[in-house]
């Protein structure tokens, strides 16, 4: 079974953590000492974790609203914040206006700056 692994770093969990993901089962381990921190079983296409899991490490695998509000609004094409509010308004309301900032949108918006005027020509042409 190959593992599919991203490391875990919240302010819940003290230790560098592993998420591994498997098949049928998955758990949270930590790096230094291998020590399992939680585990789960996959159900319909889902991993879910136990009911033994600790609420810190349940809470730093969760995702913040903002995280889910600007995964949402990459994969629909990176959709204006208003249209994508109105698509998700409970998610929109959750999150602080002055955080939704989103690189790739601002460098598509960037027009360059126009070119230095020069007296040099060229003396052959291309």
């Amino acid at each position: 079974r190959s593992a599919v692994a991203r490391k875990v770093r919240a302010t819940f969990v003290t230790v560098p953590a592993t998420l591994r993901l498997f098949f049928h089962d998955c758990f949270v381990q930590e790096l230094g000492t291998g020590r399992r921190l939680g585990t789960g079983s996959m159900h319909d296409g889902l991993h879910y974790l136990d009911d033994n899991t600790s609420p810190a490490v349940a809470a730093a695998l969760s995702s913040s609203p903002l995280e889910e509000f600007m995964l949402q609004h990459r994969r629909l094409g990176h959709i204006s914040f208003v249209i994508l509010g109105e698509l998700y308004p409970n998610l929109f309301n959750k999150v602080r206006k002055e955080d939704l900032v989103c690189d790739a949108c601002l460098y598509g918006k960037q027009i360059r700056s126009t070119y230095i005027l020069s007296d040099h020509r060229s003396d052959v042409p291309l």
